[in-house]
């Protein structure tokens, strides 16, 4: 089965694209490694094989927290003038998904940073 998609009616309705996609189906239908054109030809121990094959998905995901907090005191003469302090927050957040089907896998990965940080001087 070949599936062509497009985003629009217009492109999805011009001869151009029909041919396109009938030309795809007609290329994998000529390929020698092709085993079945039509749902007729399959074989009912190709399709217990089929139900056999399970699929394997593997998620990982994780979060990383990163707090700094960092001050200062300036002094002068012994008495305090000005504090500073900063702190700066860093979240990040991973995700890998892993799909295998048969010969096939795909492999996603999500990676999301966010810092947040802000500074506060005292006089």
């Amino acid at each position: 089965m070949v599936e062509v998609n497009c985003e629009t009616d217009f492109v999805a309705k011009r001869p151009e694209f029909h041919e396109l996609a009938k030309s795809l189906a007609m290329q994998i239908a000529a390929c020698p490694t092709v085993e079945a054109i039509s749902k007729d030809d399959i074989s009912a121990e190709w399709i217990e094989r089929e139900k056999r094959v399970s699929d394997i998905y593997i998620y990982f995901h994780g979060y990383i927290y990163i707090y700094v907090h960092m001050h200062r005191y300036v002094y002068i003469h012994g008495c305090v003038l000005i504090y500073v302090c900063v702190f700066v927050y860093i979240y990040i957040y991973a995700c890998v998904y892993i799909y295998i089907r048969v010969s096939t896998i795909y492999i996603y990965i999500y990676i999301y940073i966010y810092i947040y940080s802000h500074i506060y001087i005292y006089i």
